[in-house]
């Protein structure tokens, strides 16, 4: 993935279970520039100075956070029709001067 000077957000959509790696690579091996990675708001990491390549893993889901104890309602709840197991991942990268010089991906596996 190719992305210009300054920061940029984009979305993609991973299976709901799963090991997944992150790389950010920089060809001239000089890569300055920060990202994070997150999920509803939840942070799954950050980085910054990823020279020629950053890895990071990660396991969907993430861990539950303590909850509250429930409320109760006395309205009916409304339950949407079933998705496909997806979770939304957030990628925002910002780079230096030489944009072309990195790239990013994220697949299965580790």
């Amino acid at each position: 993935q190719y992305i210009s000077t300054g920061e940029e957000t984009i979305s993609i959509c991973l299976p709901g279970n799963g090991r997944y790696t992150f790389a950010v690579f920089n060809w001239a091996g000089n890569g300055n520039g920060d990202y994070s990675l997150l999920s509803n708001g939840r942070t799954i990491f950050k980085g910054r100075k990823f020279g020629w390549i950053r890895t990071h893993t990660f396991v969907l889901p993430l861990p539950e956070l303590p909850s509250e104890s429930p409320s109760q309602s006395s309205f009916p709840t409304y339950s949407p029709a079933p998705t496909m197991d997806c979770t939304y991942i957030d990628i925002t990268i910002t780079l230096d001067s030489s944009p072309e010089e990195t790239s990013w991906l994220v697949f299965e596996g580790n």
